[in-house]
């Protein structure tokens, strides 16, 4: 991460605080050198998916913390001890990793898995370059070279040498990947969305026969490098290895194409990219396919399956992000559910978990859950009202004599979460 004003972080949000103390006390008794005055802690904006912070001991010592966001996450998502595993056993081969520094499982400590990782001096690239470094089409040209050479590295890497072969599920990488985002599309998919059944039948009859397997970043772009602000071909560093696997190198590119805003894109492409593509001296998607070919070796006449299977995954992560945020909606002023229809003109507002009635409309589906446990535990429990209120909700319950005690809470809240993952329906009653 950048130590300069071009990626400066900013003040932590209420949503992700944590305890500082109990953090500064596991680091100091796992790691070396770490002063005994508390650190300043600041996050990192930006990303949809893991939170990122700086760790900041003065006199040039400072930290990076990467934590999953708190509260319910999926059963193989933000997996700290992976990623951090992944990063430890490439850093001696592919020098463009950052050192970690420790990784903590005791959800004592913070309410949940982290790891500690250098903090790079540099500075990460977004949608435009800072003026004040000056580059020329020159120096643009350098860096997305650059940018491709360390793709080209890290694909070339043996990572059977660096202990990586047990995450190697074999051949087959592309038909799992293809059926896995299939099904993630089709789980995540709310009423006001096209059924894409039309484009998934295209990716299975489309598939590639030949696969290069490789350790693959799986979300190389632009904005995930840091780099030297006096160097525009130094590449100082590559970040967030959260989905890096074992998987068909063109699949990375065609990844990377997905986010490749060039120069010629039309106007509305442009208002949408994150990083500095589409500047003067930068490739076009063709050649950044020539370049990576040539360095690779590789030949390839299947390009637009890895082109249009990167979008498609866009698309799935979009969807999976509307899914999870917006609980609710306001249709011309008044409350429904995600999935219900709109069938003719009308003022809508999506409700998130940030808005009231957004956690109204959540905490009446946890209420829903907690009867659904109950009844599940305590066969002869009688239900009567399960209300949201201010801070939560609340079920009134006739157990017969036959209630839990607090030793069953952690039981009851099991059983809740394993129903929420089967996604059962809850209608909003008004």
């Amino acid at each position: 991460m950048s130590t300069n004003t071009f990626n400066a972080p900013g003040e932590i949000k209420p949503s992700n605080e944590f305890d500082i103390e109990k953090f500064h006390q596991w680091f100091r008794a796992n790691s070396e050198n770490v002063p005994e005055q508390l650190p300043a802690v600041k996050q990192f904006s930006g990303g949809a998916s893991n939170l990122t912070f700086s760790i900041d001991y003065g006199n040039d010592q400072s930290y990076i913390m990467r934590t999953s966001p708190p509260g319910y996450k999926a059963a193989s998502a933000h997996d700290m001890g992976r990623e951090s595993t992944i990063m430890s056993s490439i850093k001696d081969h592919f020098p463009y990793v950052p050192k970690i520094y420790g990784f903590c499982d005791d959800e004592a400590v913070i309410g949940r898995d982290f790891f500690i990782m250098e903090y790079l001096k540099g500075f990460i690239p977004s949608t435009r370059i800072p003026e004040s470094l000056n580059w020329n089409s020159d120096d643009m040209q350098k860096l997305n070279l650059a940018f491709i050479d360390r793709l080209v590295d890290l694909h070339q890497m043996d990572y059977k040498s660096c202990g990586l072969d047990s995450i190697n599920k074999g051949s087959g990488y592309l038909q799992r990947q293809v059926r896995g985002w299939s099904g993630r599309y089709q789980k995540a998919r709310t009423w006001n969305v096209p059924s894409c059944k039309r484009l998934m039948k295209w990716l299975e009859d489309n598939i590639p026969k030949e696969e290069y397997l490789c350790l693959i970043h799986n979300d190389y772009r632009l904005d995930n490098v840091v780099i030297n602000p006096k160097d525009s071909s130094d590449i100082i560093g590559i970040l967030d290895w959260e989905l890096s696997t074992i998987g068909d190198a063109l699949s990375d590119v065609g990844t990377l194409l997905t986010y490749w805003i060039e120069a010629k894109d039309p106007r509305l492409f442009k208002t949408m990219s994150k990083q500095p593509s589409h500047m003067a001296g930068m490739l076009t998607r063709e050649e950044i396919i020539d370049y990576y070919s040539s360095k690779m070796g590789i030949k390839s006449d299947n390009w637009i399956f890895y082109q249009v299977f990167g979008a498609f995954k866009l698309i799935v992560i979009a969807q999976q992000i509307y899914y999870r945020n917006v609980i609710s909606a306001l249709v011309n002023q008044k409350q429904v559910e995600i999935n219900s229809p709109i069938e003719a003109d009308a003022d809508l507002v999506l409700l998130r978990w940030e808005d009231d009635l957004g956690k109204k409309a959540f905490w009446h589906s946890s209420a829903h859950l907690l009867a659904q446990a109950l009844v599940q535990l305590y066969p002869k429990a009688k239900l009567t009202i399960g209300p949201p209120i201010e801070q939560g909700f609340y079920y009134d319950v006739d157990f017969g004599g036959e209630g839990p005690s607090e030793n069953d809470f952690s039981k009851i809240e099991a059983l809740m979460l394993e129903n929420a993952r089967k996604g059962s329906d809850f209608e909003l009653y008004m």
